[in-house]
């Protein structure tokens, strides 16, 4: 098939994320809840998922072709669910044909599913892509490597191998997920928080839902740095208590532990040696202590299955109604015989602005973002100049960077934190291949 326009729809319920390009144009959390009789999914129903936990489904594209019990409001399956957060994608779901990028853990029943929730909706379909191996199509890997994906209710390693091409030959499933993964952090950062706050903000649903509102940046910022401020408000009151990675660590230990030994059982059953080619997802590097827990592991950025999957889109897409599962694409070769582990650079200035679990991409050269895009309520305006980003115009307001008031003109590096009424947002940097 020829090389079109289209938006590449990665399908993993810890985010639903829509591309077009390497652009993230969407990121839905795989949640439904009921607000009255009213049914919410994507991040509105993440945000009462525990204010009214008998009210709220986050199983639903586990599974896909399975009734719900009990129902969520007139919701009676899991496909129902499922049609509501992507109809709630709206045109960006259907302006153009789509590329499908799904886990192996997706049944056949699954994406057959799948395909008529879309073609009810309106959305057309053009290919369908094992997002591991997209992925993994774009650095350059050993004879064999293990892919580890998260999602929120399992663990996927996919073993992947082949010569000129890169398969996928065997899929592990492991449990628990990063549900259960975040309740074991939730619960000893509510230790913290009352034995240095006196503050527990468990006790209630509505500061547990704001402990689990921010819980994703929290660990995200614990993996990639040994010490953070953990803030909370309760409407009267910032609680701020200091955090380090290795209390989270601990209580994820044996957990990671687990999923170690099977990444490295994984990739030796392969016949490849342990410690080499482990690919890990965005999701997967969130978890403190699991990167340095693994030699060598290539830490794939945000956009990493969207680009395999433009990249190939002429080996993916297809004009018949019936779409092939692609689990097999060329591998990526190194340039002027390079070392097969792909070296990688940080930028000096931030690349994404990580807000919970979503990373965005700030804007382009010479481009602006209000800031209450990503903050509700926050003043000021992001702009990418030649410098790096820069926060403009939200002096004297609620906006602090690093905790202190923003100033009327402030460059901005990776690491800051910009806060405002209780939300944050953490500049970061996304990891490139050196080629690529």
């Amino acid at each position: 098939m020829r090389v079109q326009e289209l938006r590449i729809l990665e399908l993993n319920d810890i985010g639903l994320r829509l591309f077009e390009g390497d652009t993230l144009l969407l990121d839905s959390p795989g949640c439904a809840a009921l607000d009255g009789r009213h049914l919410l999914t994507g991040d509105p129903a993440q945000a009462r998922q525990r204010l009214d936990p008998r009210r709220a489904n986050d199983r639903y594209w586990y599974a896909l072709d399975c009734p719900l019990t009990p129902p969520l409001g007139e919701a009676r399956s899991a496909a129902d669910l499922a049609h509501a957060q992507l109809g709630a994608m709206g045109a960006a779901l259907t302006e153009l044909p789509l590329l499908l990028a799904a886990p192996a853990s997706f049944s056949p029943a699954q994406l057959g599913v799948l395909l008529g929730i879309l073609q009810a909706l309106g959305a057309r379909a053009v290919g369908l892509v094992d997002s591991a191996v997209a992925a993994a199509s774009t650095v350059v890997v050993g004879t064999g490597c293990v892919h580890v994906d998260v999602q929120r209710h399992r663990i996927l390693l996919s073993v992947l191998g082949g010569e000129a091409a890169l398969g996928c030959e065997r899929m592990q499933e492991l449990k628990p997920g990063m549900i259960a993964l975040q309740d074991r952090c939730a619960a000893t950062v509510a230790e913290v928080f009352v034995r240095h706050a006196r503050f527990d903000p468990l006790h209630s649903a509505t500061t547990e839902q704001a402990l689990y509102d921010r819980l994703p940046a929290w660990m995200a910022d614990l993996a990639a740095n040994a010490q953070t401020v953990l803030e909370l408000d309760t409407g009267g009151r910032t609680h701020r208590v200091g955090l380090g990675r290795e209390a989270l660590q601990a209580v994820l230990a044996e957990r990671l532990r687990v999923l170690v030994q099977a990444i490295h059982s994984a990739a030796a059953q392969a016949g490849h040696a342990p410690a080499a080619s482990v690919l890990l997802s965005d999701r997967a590097a969130l978890l403190p202590g699991l990167v340095e827990m693994l030699d060598d592991a290539q830490v794939l950025d945000v956009t990493a299955v969207a680009r395999g999957a433009g990249a190939h889109q002429a080996l993916i897409c297809t004009d018949s109604t019936e779409l092939p599962w692609v689990n097999r694409l060329p591998r990526r070769v190194a340039v002027q015989a390079q070392a097969t582990a792909t070296t990688v650079r940080v930028a000096a200035t931030p690349t994404h602005a990580l807000i919970g679990h979503q990373a965005r991409a700030l804007p382009a050269s010479g481009q602006v973002q209000a800031l209450a895009a990503w903050l509700p309520g926050a003043p000021g305006l992001l702009r990418t100049e030649a410098e790096g980003p820069v926060l403009l115009d939200a002096h004297r307001s609620p906006v602090r960077v690093n905790g202190t008031e923003a100033e009327s003109r402030q460059l901005l590096r990776s690491g800051d934190r910009l806060t405002c009424e209780g939300q944050d947002l953490r500049l970061i940097v996304v990891l490139q291949d050196r080629d690529g």
